[in-house]
C-alpha cells in the first residue's frame, strides 16, 4: 500500500516573521503583497478578527488601527531560505528522492519505504524538530493517497506549533463519519472550477457525496481528471511523485509600481530590472527562452480616456538566455506599444516557448549572428552569476542606452520600486542585517 505525507507550514510568511520577533506569537500578525496592497499570508490571531485573504490594506485599515495589528512587507529572500532550510530538514527524515516540493511552504514526501509504523509519532517528532531547528510550526497530514493527505492537512490546521498532525488509514472510519460527509467539495485538492460548478449545479457540494457516486459516472461527468480524484479519496493512489518541476509553459515577472510612471526611459529602467530577476530563474532551471513579451497598463481605476494597457512579443531568432538578447527583444516590445501621455502603473515580462538547455534547437541559418560565440555567452552569463552571488545580487547587471531627459536632474528608478515600508531585515541572508544579541 502507498503512503503519503503533506507536510505544510502554517501562515508561512507570518511564521518567518516570528522566527525573529518571537515577541508576537500569540499577536495578530499579516503579511502584505508587493507594494504593500495587499495581505497574503494571516496569523490565526488576525484570521480570528475578520481580516480575509487578499484584502486591501486601505480597506482593512480601521481593523488594523483599532486590534493594533502588526503587519510586515514582503521579504520573500528570507522566507525562501527558511523555506529552502525547511525542504533541507524534511529530507533528513526521508529515504532520498522521495520528496517532492510543492510549493514554498508545502511538500509531499512518499512514506511506502520507511522502517516504520508508528506514523502518528512519526509525525509529531518532524513537526518537534522543525519547530525546534527553525521555529515553524508545521501540519503534517499521512494518507494513502497525496488527494486524502491534503485533506488531513485541512483538519489537523487547528493545532499550533508542532502539534499539528493526522494520519489516516484505510482501516480509520472516522474520516467518513466525521469529516467527508460534512466537508465541502470545495476543499479537494484536485477539482478544478469548472468540475467544482458542475458538482455544484448537481447539488454535490460535500466531499462524501461525491464519493458515492459511481466511477462511470463521475468519468462520463468530469473526464480522467475527475476520476483519478474519485480514486485518491478512496484510498488509490494515482498522482505519482514529481521530483523535479514540471517544465513551465513561461517565466512572469511583474510589479505594480509605487508612483505612476509616464516616461519610456523609467518603463525600460523597471522592465530590466524584471528581465534580470526573470532571467535568473530561467537559468538556474537550465532553460532557454524563444520568445519576450513585455506588457504595460496604466491603473484600471482611471477614466477610460486614460486608461490604456498593451503587450507585445518578439520572437528569437534561437532560444536564450543571455540577457543582451533577452534585452534587446524587450527594448524593441516597448518602443512597439509604449504612448506618450499616459500614467502607466503596472508593466511586466513574460519569458516563453522555453526549451532545455541540454535539447534547444539551434537555427541552420542565424538571421541574427552574435559576435559572442554560444560558448563565450554562457561562460559571460555564469561570471556575472558567480559575482552576483558572492557580492549580492544585481551588482552587474544590464546599461541602458536610453538617456534621462534632460530636465531630468535626479534618477528616477524609486517611482516604480516596491513600497515596502514595513519590511523586516534579511536575518539570515545579509552578513550585514544578522540579528544583534545583547
Amino acid at each position: 500500500m502507498e503512503l503519503w505525507a503533506l507536510i505544510d507550514a502554517n501562515n508561512f510568511f507570518v511564521s518567518c516573521e516570528r522566527v525573529f520577533r518571537p515577541d508576537l506569537r500569540n499577536q495578530p500578525v499579516i503579511v502584505l503583497s508587493c507594494n504593500d496592497g495587499c495581505t497574503v499570508s494571516r496569523s490565526r490571531e488576525a484570521k480570528d478578527l475578520g481580516i480575509p485573504m487578499g484584502a486591501p490594506r486601505f480597506q482593512i485599515a480601521d481593523k488594523i488601527n483599532k486590534y493594533k495589528i502588526h503587519f510586515f512587507s514582503s521579504n520573500f529572500r528570507l522566507y525562501g531560505d527558511l523555506s529552502t532550510r525547511m525542504m533541507k530538514l524534511i529530507g533528513e527524515y526521508i529515504e532520498t528522492g522521495e520528496q517532492e516540493i510543492y510549493s514554498v511552504d508545502e511538500c509531499f514526501v512518499r512514506l511506502t519505504h520507511l522502517p516504520t509504523h508508528d506514523w502518528t509519532l512519526w509525525a509529531q517528532k518532524l513537526c518537534t524538530k522543525i519547530a525546534q531547528n527553525l521555529g515553524i510550526p508545521v501540519t503534517v497530514g499521512v494518507a494513502p493517497s497525496k488527494t486524502l493527505a491534503k485533506l488531513a492537512v485541512g483538519i489537523a490546521k487547528n493545532d499550533f506549533f508542532g502539534n499539528g498532525s493526522l494520519v489516516w488509514l484505510p482501516s480509520d472510519n472516522r474520516w467518513h463519519t466525521q469529516y467527508l460527509h460534512s466537508c465541502p467539495i470545495t476543499n479537494v485538492w484536485g477539482l478544478g472550477r469548472a468540475s467544482i460548478r458542475q458538482l455544484l449545479s448537481l447539488k454535490i457540494d460535500t466531499v462524501g457525496q461525491f464519493m458515492n457516486l459511481s466511477p462511470t459516472y463521475v468519468r462520463k461527468l468530469l473526464g480522467l481528471g475527475g476520476l483519478r480524484t474519485w480514486h485518491e479519496l478512496h484510498g488509490v493512489s494515482c498522482i505519482e511523485l514529481t521530483q523535479a518541476p514540471v517544465n513551465r509553459r513561461q517565466i512572469l515577472r511583474s510589479r505594480s509600481f509605487a508612483a505612476n510612471v509616464y516616461q519610456q526611459n523609467e518603463l525600460e529602467q523597471a522592465l530590466a530590472a524584471f528581465l534580470s530577476l526573470a532571467t535568473d530563474n530561467l537559468r538556474r532551471q537550465h532553460w532557454r527562452a524563444s520568445f519576450v513579451t513585455t506588457y504595460i497598463r496604466t491603473s484600471n481605476y482611471v477614466d477610460l480616456p486614460r486608461r490604456y494597457a498593451a503587450s507585445h512579443t518578439i520572437g528569437l531568432s534561437q532560444s536564450s538566455s543571455y540577457l543582451p538578447d533577452l534585452a534587446s527583444a524587450m527594448k524593441q516590445g516597448l518602443a512597439a506599444i509604449y504612448r506618450p501621455g499616459f500614467a502607466y502603473k503596472k508593466a511586466g515580462i513574460i519569458l516563453s516557448g522555453l526549451e532545455s538547455e541540454n535539447a534547444w534547437q539551434p537555427q541552420l541559418i542565424n538571421l541574427m549572428p552574435s559576435d559572442l560565440s554560444e560558448d563565450k555567452k554562457q561562460a559571460l552569463m555564469g561570471a556575472i552569476g558567480k559575482i552576483n552571488r558572492h557580492y549580492g545580487d544585481h551588482k552587474i547587471n544590464i546599461g541602458l542606452t536610453t538617456t534621462r531627459p534632460s530636465n531630468q536632474a535626479k534618477p528616477t528608478a524609486s517611482k516604480w520600486h516596491s513600497r515596502a515600508t514595513r519590511r523586516s531585515p534579511e536575518y539570515s541572508t545579509s552578513w550585514t542585517q544578522l540579528p544583534l544579541v545583547h
